[in-house]
């Protein structure tokens, strides 16, 4: 019996058969740009039509960024930077960040980004994606 127990104990430590429950996240509940506190990354549902920042009042048109296009112009055009949101505001939209992770030319030019956007004073990126990133970290 002292064995069997002994034995529970020791399996428990080395396969972590206690798991945390985890709760679901909350869904977004942006109205206004001004309801936007920090960075954020936006797992969406695949095909889900993207209509989060559609429902956001006073989002200047310019201030997101359809990945799909930058990227490929990024890759073409390696001294290319999107410049049309600048004028815009505090707030940017990355959308169709998932566009394109299995090319390394891409994920280039994503990293780039992100690098220099992350540098600008007082911008909050909001990042909206369909691919979770842990998948594509190993």
């Amino acid at each position: 019996m002292v064995l069997w127990f002994w034995l529970s104990i020791v399996l428990k430590e080395i396969f972590l058969t206690e798991l945390e429950v985890v709760m679901p996240p909350e869904p977004v509940r942006w109205k206004e740009v001004s309801d936007i506190a920090q960075n954020s990354l936006i797992i969406d549902q695949a095909e889900s039509r993207r209509e989060l920042w559609k429902k956001i009042a006073h989002l200047p048109p310019g201030n997101r960024l359809d990945l799909r296009i930058e990227l490929r112009e990024m890759v073409k055009n390696k001294s290319y930077w999107p410049r049309k949101w600048e004028k815009t505001g505090k707030i940017l939209i990355l959308d169709h960040f998932d566009f394109n992770m299995k090319d390394g030319n891409y994920n280039q030019a994503r990293l780039k980004l992100l690098e220099g956007l992350l540098c600008v004073a007082d911008l909050k990126l909001v990042i909206i994606s369909t691919l979770d990133p842990l998948y594509f970290s190993y």
